[in-house]
Formats: structure tokens, sequence, C-alpha cells
């Protein structure tokens, strides 16, 4: 399995729950550019994102990076849950960048007066 590249464009989402932790598993395709020629229309595992409790005084660390299976490996503290999955539900174009942040854009429709 080769490296994704990144910015990559979400297209589903998988939520996983046990007594002690979260996780969701994100899928999708790599951002198509004018000079990609790979037309697959499989959707990949794009980032495994899990959710751990953050403590008062606790300075965990929140980074991201791409593990041997090649996709990318995220933590982010659990009170952040409920607004990706938010994100997650909504329609529109969500995009994953190398860092672990989704971003969605939506145009906004053009009033006629």
């Amino acid at each position: 399995m080769s490296e994704i590249k990144y910015p990559a464009q979400v297209t589903g989402h998988t939520i996983h729950f046990t007594e002690d932790k979260a996780q969701v598993l994100v899928s999708g395709f790599e951002k198509i550019t004018k000079t990609a020629t790979d037309t697959s229309t499989i959707p990949v595992n794009l980032a495994r994102i899990d959710f751990v409790p953050v403590k008062e005084n606790d300075q965990p660390s929140f980074i991201a990076f791409i593990n041997r299976v090649g996709f990318l490996q995220v933590t982010r503290p659990l009170w952040l849950l409920p607004s990706i999955l938010v994100l997650l539900e909504q329609e529109g174009n969500i995009i994953l960048d190398g860092n672990g942040n989704l971003s969605k854009t939506n145009k906004v429709p053009v009033t006629i007066t």
C-alpha cells in the first residue's frame, strides 16, 4: 500500500465505541489534481482518529502521523468528538489535511433579485 497524499476528500466514516475508547475511521479519496492520472473509484482508509479523555493538568500530545499501513493516525481530545461527528454527518465537501484537521467548504447559493 502506498502513502496517501493529503489533502484528501472525505466520503465516509465508521464509528467504534468501547467502554474506554472512541474511534472514527475516515475513508475517501485523495484530492485529484490536474496532473493526477489515477481515476480509481474505490474509497480508501484515510485516517484513524482516536479520542482520549484529557485530565485538567494533563499535557497530551495530539500530533498526527502516517502509520505503517499508509494512512493517517490522529489522536484528539474526547471533547472534540461531538463536533467532528456533526461535521461528518453534514453533506458537502469535507477535506482532511495531513495534520488530521477536517474542514468543510460550501458555496453560498446565488440569490436572484
